[in-house]
């Protein structure tokens, strides 16, 4: 077998621990919080794009209004599409925490445009300024290579 090409006389060995600690317990347990917040997380976004796909026809099917309905459908787009691209902003930790609260400022100008009628296009393009800031840092960091 290959383990014993390294002098191991089973592969158990090398995963044992003292008997009295339950290290294999608390780290299932903490793969699995993991592992549950992960898709927690992916199920609040899937659940906050439907509810606003629902407030969309809600509020157009009572007011009728179909720019309405179109601007606020490319303006959810734009939050799922600036979201998507900002998965690049990883490099940089504190431009990416910027990025995701930009995000949730975006989304919750959506739900007052579809609520209130006053459209915030400031605060709609708050993402979009993020990623021109990261690939502006890009651009000056990587000029003297």
């Amino acid at each position: 077998m290959w383990w014993r090409r390294f002098n191991i006389s089973s592969p158990r060995t090398i995963y044992q621990v003292p008997s009295d600690t339950n290290y294999t317990i608390i780290s299932s347990i903490l793969i699995s919080f993991i592992f549950t917040q992960r898709i927690c997380m992916k199920s609040i976004i899937i659940l906050a794009i439907l509810f606003a796909i629902g407030l969309i026809f809600f509020f157009y099917k009572r007011e009728n209004n179909t720019q309405k309905m179109l601007l606020s459908f490319v303006f959810l787009a734009g939050i799922i599409t600036w979201g998507i691209i900002g998965n690049t902003l990883h490099s940089i930790v504190p431009l990416f925490l910027t990025h995701l609260v930009a995000l949730i400022a975006s989304y919750t100008a959506l739900l007052i445009y579809i609520f209130r009628d006053k459209f915030y296009w400031y605060i709609a393009l708050l993402p979009m300024a993020t990623l021109s800031l990261y690939l502006l840092l890009a651009f000056v960091g990587n000029r003297h290579l």
